[in-house]
């Protein structure tokens, strides 16, 4: 306890969020095994499950530690830049290799989801030379949303960024959006802006609207244009004060209907749409105001109370079914989506998960999290709404 205790009261100084968050944490022992290693370092066998399998995985070498964050270092950030971004602290050895290798006015920011992971390193492991270094900054949280954030922020063609291989796989499960960000950045090895972008997509819908002063929200993706004023007539919509959200016809580059209003998913609907069994618009999309089920994301206006009223976006979903749950979340609360088609807006679509399997991973995993919400249960399953229960 020794290191722990001298580690803690310099972190308290360094990051006292961080040092909270330390203090609050239970490491579960099931999970992870401490090896002292002949040469008195250390590595840390991590047994992670994710309900289909069993893996175990060993943070650093079994063999020389140091030897191995050595060559890391410099493979890594030999050609280093003012900011240099890695993720994964494991126990640090890396981390204060990467140290050795900056200038003096360079700046290195260590992200990480598993705090249990570095509370173990607080605890066996001497973190002086990293806790007094100025030119290092932690962003250790267990909150995807937080890490999503802040890595946005920081990635650009102009920084240096690494990942440490095995802190992929010891990211908490409950994570599992952002592990597979970094998991098709570590396979392309690049640094698209679309991938920089996305990076906590929803977060900033939030934060912006938390800015947001006026009666009205609206949600707008920069890939759609615009070429006439739609918003008068979509306020009109609001008249009513069941309407929750309202969304204009969506036209292709090609000036081709897109379908941003449909039914919400269901096994059976999504099993049909597999095997081509689907009619391919759940709507007469075009030829009249309606209420559909949910409007796609890419263009939505609200009352900025009603928007405040559900919470706005629910953070945990990535790329895909956002805007589904946040229209569940709004029938559930007694309110309509209006599609609107006497207004429109071109958008560029990029189907991506129709050509990438990554994406294609995301979009499942959004599904799944969609059917197991409990949105989908009480707007979708039991066609509940609160709003009408009281009254």
């Amino acid at each position: 306890m020794q290191n722990y205790n001298k580690n803690l009261k310099l972190l308290r100084e360094f990051d006292e969020e961080l040092y909270d968050n330390v203090v609050n944490t239970d490491i579960d022992k099931k999970k992870y095994d401490i090896v002292k290693l002949d040469n008195d370092l250390y590595t840390v066998k991590i047994h992670m499950d994710d309900g289909i399998k069993q893996t175990t995985t060993l943070l650093h070498s079994k063999y020389n530690p140091k030897k191995e964050a050595e060559r890391f270092a410099y493979n890594q950030f030999k050609d280093k830049q003012k900011i240099n971004i890695i993720y994964g602290f494991g126990l640090g050895y890396h981390v204060e290799e990467i140290l050795k290798l900056l200038d003096e006015d360079d700046m290195l920011y260590v992200f990480d989801l598993n705090i249990e992971v570095f509370k173990i390193a607080m605890e066996i492991m001497d973190l002086y030379e990293i806790l007094t270094d100025k030119r290092i900054k932690l962003v250790i949280s267990s909150s995807e949303q937080k890490i999503a954030k802040c890595l946005g922020e920081f990635l650009n063609k102009e920084n240096k960024f690494a990942i440490y291989n095995p802190a992929i796989k010891v990211i908490p499960i409950e994570c599992e959006n952002l592990k597979f960000i970094l998991e098709d950045w570590n396979i392309k090895r690049s640094l698209s802006d679309k991938w920089v972008e996305e990076m906590g997509r929803n977060y900033e819908n939030n934060k912006a609207f938390n800015h947001a002063k006026g009666k009205f929200f609206c949600v707008l993706n920069p890939d759609v244009r615009l070429n006439a004023n739609p918003f008068p007539a979509l306020i009109n919509c609001f008249e009513s004060k069941t309407v929750g959200v309202a969304a204009p016809l969506i036209k292709d580059e090609n000036g081709k209907i897109a379908e941003n209003a449909r039914k919400f998913p269901t096994p059976l609907i999504l099993f049909k749409k597999l095997l081509h069994l689907k009619k391919k618009y759940d709507y007469s999309i075009g030829l009249d105001i309606f209420s559909p089920d949910w409007v796609g994301g890419m263009f939505m206006l609200f009352p900025s109370k009603v928007f405040k009223e559900i919470s706005g976006f629910d953070e945990k979903y990535f790329l895909y079914y956002e805007d589904v749950d946040l229209c569940a979340r709004l029938k559930f609360y007694g309110y309509k989506i209006i599609h609107y088609p006497f207004v429109s807006a071109i958008h560029k679509a990029h189907y991506d998960s129709h050509r990438n399997i990554r994406y294609l991973s995301w979009h499942i995993f959004s599904i799944i999290r969609f059917f197991s919400s409990r949105a989908y249960i009480n707007a979708v399953i039991k066609k509940y709404s609160y709003i009408r229960k009281q009254s």
